[in-house]
C-alpha cells in the first residue's frame, strides 16, 4: 500500500484538530454570540452549558436561517426591537448583526451536536461531515467538554501533509 495512504489511514481526530476553540455560553444573547464570532473571525462555535458541556452549535447559517424566516413572515421588516439585520461592510468580511439583545443562543443553536472523540479515525470524521453536510466537527471528551475542532480545511491540510511526507 502507498505510504501516503497508510499515513492518512493512521490519522486520528486528535492529529488534525485545533485546540483553540471559541466557546459560546448558553446564557449569551445572539448579539453577544455574533460579536464573539466576528471578533475571532470564525463562522461557528460550540454552545456550552454552565458545566462547560457542549449542548449545541451556533453558526452563521443559524443567523441566516433566522433572517430568512423573519423575511418570510414579515416582508417589510417593520423594525420592532425583536428584528435584526445582517450587515456586511465589505464583501468577504464577516457579517455584523444588530438588534439581537433579547434572544438567547439556545433559541437558534443547532442540535444535536456533530461530534467525535480524539481517537476517531480522520477518514471517519470526513465521512461523518459529508453525511451530515457540516463544515466543522467538535472533538469532545467523554463528559461532553470540547477538546478541539476539526474543519473541512483541517482535513484537507492533513491530507496534503500525509501525501507530502
Amino acid at each position: 500500500m502507498n505510504s501516503a495512504i497508510e499515513r492518512l489511514l493512521s490519522l486520528r481526530a486528535v492529529d488534525a484538530m485545533r485546540n483553540q476553540v471559541v466557546e459560546i455560553c448558553s446564557h449569551h444573547t445572539l448579539a453577544e454570540a455574533a460579536s464573539l464570532l466576528s471578533q475571532h473571525h470564525v463562522t461557528g462555535a460550540p454552545v456550552v452549558d454552565e458545566m462547560g458541556r457542549c449542548v449545541g452549535v451556533i453558526s452563521s447559517s443559524d443567523f441566516m436561517r433566522k433572517a430568512a424566516q423573519e423575511s418570510e413572515r414579515e416582508p417589510d421588516c417593520g423594525g420592532s426591537s425583536d428584528d435584526f439585520e445582517l450587515h456586511q461592510e465589505t464583501p468577504g468580511e464577516p457579517f455584523s448583526i444588530d438588534h439581537l439583545e433579547r434572544q438567547y443562543v439556545t433559541t437558534r443553536m443547532t442540535t444535536p451536536v456533530h461530534a467525535v472523540t480524539p481517537e476517531t479515525p480522520l477518514l471517519d470524521v470526513a465521512r461523518r461531515m459529508c453525511a451530515a453536510h457540516v463544515h466543522r466537527m467538535f472533538v469532545l471528551d467523554p463528559s461532553g467538554h470540547v477538546e478541539g475542532i476539526i474543519s473541512t480545511l483541517d482535513i484537507l491540510a492533513a491530507t496534503i501533509q500525509a501525501v507530502e511526507e
